[in-house]
């Protein structure tokens, strides 16, 4: 998947946008649920045209503040309203963290994530140790990129390292085409005291971890 309107389109991953679209996103903002899903609905039909080949990779830079200022605010408010945590946003962060690993698609693509230094330095160090254990935690825990430690929001850490080292997962390009899904909703949240709104930010990728992760040691061996 290339462009948005393949992302849209594709029988997976076109669900799980909607999921996250209208199942977490909707159940965080403060408006009618009329008005927010003819909003969605609009902006779907939209980024379904024909006429305009939207690549996901050039909405891919800088992902981890996209996702802090967009998305981290819905995942909180979601886990406060429901007592648990909104598994699309979670996988979203997952599959984040999985693309800034690098490497080359299934179509021989190679993967090149563009971010802030000290990020793309972090990421490198923590995918070098081989351990998902240590991704999760590691990216968690960088208060440069969240102002905050993450692990203490609860069950996200095991949430995060279960999506990271699922097994037998292969790379697949998830549109994260929805980063400015609800961007204008952010002035009519400004105007009706929507204060934790939430923009949906649908990532580009998800899962390759090419091996079994070991929690207890961190070692892990290769998948034929």
């Amino acid at each position: 998947v290339n462009i948005v309107r393949d992302a849209c389109q594709h029988e997976v991953i076109g669900k799980y946008i909607h999921k996250v679209m209208f199942d977490e996103l909707m159940e965080t903002l403060n408006l009618p649920k009329d008005e927010l899903e003819k909003f969605a609905n609009d902006v779907l039909e939209r980024f379904n045209n024909p006429f305009v080949d939207h690549a996901v990779t050039s909405i891919m830079l800088n992902s981890f503040p996209k996702y802090e200022t967009r998305d981290l605010p819905g995942l909180k408010t979601y886990l406060e309203r429901k007592g648990e945590l909104p598994k699309g946003l979670v996988l979203g962060l997952a599959a984040i963290i999985t693309y800034y690993k690098g490497g080359v698609r299934a179509d021989g693509a190679e993967i090149v994530p563009n971010d802030a230094p000290e990020i793309m330095n972090l990421l490198k160090e923590l995918w070098a140790t081989g351990c998902t254990k240590k991704v999760a935690e590691g990216v968690l825990a960088a208060d440069f990129i969240w102002g905050e430690d993450l692990n203490k929001i609860p069950g996200l850490t095991e949430a995060v390292k279960a999506d990271l080292f699922r097994e037998q997962c292969r790379y697949f390009l998830l549109s994260d085409y929805l980063l400015f899904l609800f961007s204008r909703m952010q002035n009519k949240c400004s105007s009706s005291n929507c204060h934790n709104s939430a923009i949906f930010n649908a990532y580009t990728v998800f899962i390759s971890q090419n091996f079994i992760h070991k929690e207890s040691t961190c070692e892990t061996r290769s998948i034929s």
